[in-house]
């Protein structure tokens, strides 16, 4: 009896594992049911009609009394799926429809009137797999069944509260579980109505959720199989980046981000191999790396191994599944190059921002830049003053602001590169690197400031220029 879950957006992995990561801010439909009595026993009243037994009776005492001739109720089984009226009682277990009788068996039954203003109420929570913790407050919505009890639950109104883009990462181990963009979610459904003393659990179910937006037209919809890494040779799942090649800017932070799945852990785990791409297209030495098992179940963020020489040219990173008697030679995740930059532009202005995907990507800017503050005088306040030869005016400027604003670019990119960089301009979060004075990496927020971006795409070479603005200066203000 209650509230059931009728079907959850579950898409399938290569490996046939079922994959429960949905983007947190894409429309997640979750369709639940009304069921107020469920295997109640449809048969013929004698007369043609339905009689509905609630037998064996598990219900209040009284319950079938309770009930009113002409009452209005809905039920569904095989043959019929609508709204009823009831044309007789018959104590202690047995009502009697104006339905046409079809056939023996089984149906659910919702009753308008014993239950007034019925509604669903859906909370989330996101919770540590390990030790079962939970991390946040509860997020719950009211959700109203339509007539025949089915109530459309849009989950992304909840799970965009759970996750945020807040970094805890400091780039000091190879591989990191981001529990701040990415969790696991714990949904409890409970069934409310007038004159209910207390809500009554009735279901609940587990899901996944990394902050991201999936595009109209994606696999799946916001279900992000396409992403979620699990053991298989059928297809490598891709890495949360929107670039093709990303470029690591040698003695800046960067991390590759992906989701490290339990359907993955399940059967062993990740093995990280590196091989290094020499300026003239030869290849250099190859390393290998397994991946922490502590760090897993999340968005995980993989650095860069580092001590590259000179002559490397890129790396390229492959991703193979172990177990824990072999590694499998498929690559579990997509095999992508990283190319290396080891000349760093003069006056370098290192951002990061969060792609649609949940990952974050980065570019280091450089070439001519243009420093501006602009500034507000604020507002004259007239204050009240009694002995005017002692006063030196007649007002006082309160409210002044002062914003400073950084014009930065890049020239000679790929399409590839711009077509990865033109994410920055409508990213949620952009963050500009500084050194914290503990010698940590840290992020200032800043906001890349509206234009109108333009680019010839037969253009085999592209640039980009960009107004980034800083957060206001604190001063001393009223």
């Amino acid at each position: 009896m209650g509230v059931s879950i009728e079907t959850l957006p579950i898409e399938y992995a290569p490996n046939a594992y079922p994959c429960n990561l949905f983007a947190s801010h894409s429309p997640t439909e979750i369709t639940l049911r009304r069921k107020d009595y469920e295997f109640v026993f449809v048969t013929d009243n004698g007369s043609g009609l339905c009689r509905l037994t609630f037998a064996p009776i598990p219900y209040p005492s009284g319950f079938v009394e309770s009930i009113s001739e002409d009452e209005v109720i809905f039920f569904e089984d095989a043959y019929y799926s609508g709204t009823a009226k009831v044309i007789s009682v018959s104590a202690p277990s047995s009502i009697d429809v104006d339905i046409p009788y079809q056939a023996d068996g089984t149906c659910f039954v919702n009753m308008f009137d014993q239950r007034k203003n019925f509604r669903a109420i859906v909370t989330a929570r996101k919770f540590e797999i390990l030790s079962g913790d939970y991390l946040s407050n509860d997020f719950s919505i009211q959700c109203y069944p339509d007539q025949s009890g089915k109530i459309y639950f849009e989950a992304s109104t909840l799970l965009r509260n759970l996750v945020s883009c807040d970094d805890s990462f400091f780039y000091d181990q190879l591989n990191y579980a981001d529990k701040e963009k990415s969790g696991w979610v714990e949904l409890k459904i409970y069934s409310d109505w007038d004159g209910l003393s207390e809500s009554i659990l009735d279901n609940q179910a587990t899901l996944t959720t990394i902050y991201a937006a999936m595009q109209p037209g994606n696999k799946g919809g916001s279900n992000m199989v396409r992403f979620f890494t699990v053991d298989t040779d059928s297809g490598s799942t891709k890495y949360l980046t929107n670039f093709k090649r990303p470029k690591y800017f040698i003695g800046f932070p960067f991390d590759l981000s992906f989701y490290y799945s339990l359907g993955l852990i399940l059967s062993g785990g990740l093995q990280k191999t590196e091989t290094i791409i020499l300026q003239d297209g030869s290849t250099g030495a190859t390393t290998d790396f397994p991946l922490l098992f502590s760090e897993r179940f999340y968005l995980n963020r993989l650095m860069m191994s580092g001590g590259y020489g000179t002559a490397a040219k890129s790396v390229k990173v492959q991703m193979n599944h172990f177990s824990l008697t072999s590694v499998a030679q498929e690559n579990t995740l997509e095999e992508i190059f990283v190319d290396l930059e080891h000349c760093i532009p003069r006056n370098p202005i290192y951002l990061r921002w969060i792609n649609t995907l949940g990952g974050w990507d980065y570019w280091c800017f450089g070439g001519t830049q243009e420093r501006e503050i602009e500034w507000k005088a604020g507002e004259v306040f007239s204050k009240y003053f009694g002995a005017i030869e002692s006063q030196t005016s007649t007002g006082k400027f309160v409210g002044k602001s002062a914003v400073p604003s950084l014009k930065i670019g890049a020239e000679q990119l790929t399409t590839e590169q711009i077509e990865g960089i033109e994410n920055l301009i409508y990213s949620p979060e952009v963050q500009m690197y500084y050194l914290r004075p503990d010698n940590l990496p840290g992020w200032k927020t800043v906001r890349v400031n509206r234009s109108d971006y333009k680019r010839k795409t037969r253009n085999k070479r592209h640039s980009i220029e960009l107004t980034i603005q800083l957060l206001d200066i604190n001063i001393q203000t009223q």
